[in-house]
């Protein structure tokens, strides 16, 4: 073999080995550059993709991945899904141990310190509760009997403005152009009584209804009967002791139309 003809062969071996390094053909027909290693890290970048459907077998991966999908890791930073809260999770409300929880996520069967409250079950106070604010504290829509409810003020009024019990004597003032006392008995019933006065003392000077007048043209007793037929009396009086009388009348006035 001449000079001429080893130099050719030695051009087109180490063209052809160039060619094979660099340079392959894919199952498409299209050149396909590979991937060098590199022995320092992180090494001169490489431009291209890679598609591969087996593994890839690697101590770390870096580099952005806002454009990988379908990834499904094992860790994330370094801690295992069991260390987040899902979306929906069935953890206890004992596990919350700080933070504000909203309002909205607490059961309809709490009572809130900002909102009207509808209460549908009686509840017992172990102390007294205070209501500061003006106006009426709470309202009540049942006519229910209120056990040992005990009241300050009754429709605004303390109890000394009512009777707590009939005082004896019993004295009643004021004007009026009617009556101050009425008593009216609508029953047919004979005995029946509009006014009953009745003295029980077996002794003494009594009396079991008293009438007294002091103006000059009036009466201290004064019946009538409004009936037009029947046998009726205006005024009717019984004594059944020997030595008493059924009226005894006595005017004390000097002027006048009196009656005794």
């Amino acid at each position: 073999m001449n000079r001429n003809s080893i130099l050719s062969f030695i051009i087109v071996a180490a063209g052809t080995g160039a060619l094979l390094a660099t340079t392959a053909t894919s199952q498409f027909g299209a050149p396909k550059a590979y991937v060098s290693l590199q022995p320092t890290a992180p090494g001169t970048s490489q431009s291209g993709n890679i598609n591969i459907s087996g593994s890839v077998l690697a101590g770390q991966f870096q580099g952005g991945g806002a454009g990988v999908t379908g990834v499904n890791a094992d860790l994330l930073d370094g801690i295992n899904s069991t260390g987040f809260s899902l979306a929906v999770h069935p953890h206890s409300a004992a596990d919350i141990t700080s933070g504000t929880l909203a309002d909205s996520r607490l059961s309809s069967n709490v009572a809130l310190l900002g909102g009207a409250q509808t209460f549908t079950g009686a509840k017992t106070f172990a102390s007294a509760p205070s209501f500061t604010a003006s106006g009426a504290p709470f309202s009540v829509t049942s006519m229910g009997l209120v056990t040992n409810l005990n009241a300050d003020l009754l429709d605004g009024l303390n109890s000394s403005a009512f009777l707590q019990s009939i005082p004896v004597p019993l004295t009643l003032t004021g004007t009026s152009t009617a009556h101050i006392i009425r008593g009216e008995n609508a029953s047919t019933t004979t005995g029946s009584t509009g006014v009953h006065g009745e003295a029980t003392g077996t002794s003494g000077l009594t009396y079991g209804i008293r009438g007294q007048n002091a103006s000059t043209t009036g009466y201290g007793v004064f019946g009538k009967t409004t009936a037009s037929t029947g046998i009726n009396y205006a005024g009717r009086f019984e004594n059944a002791s020997s030595s008493g009388r059924g009226v005894y009348g006595y005017a004390s006035s000097a002027t006048g139309t009196t009656y005794g």
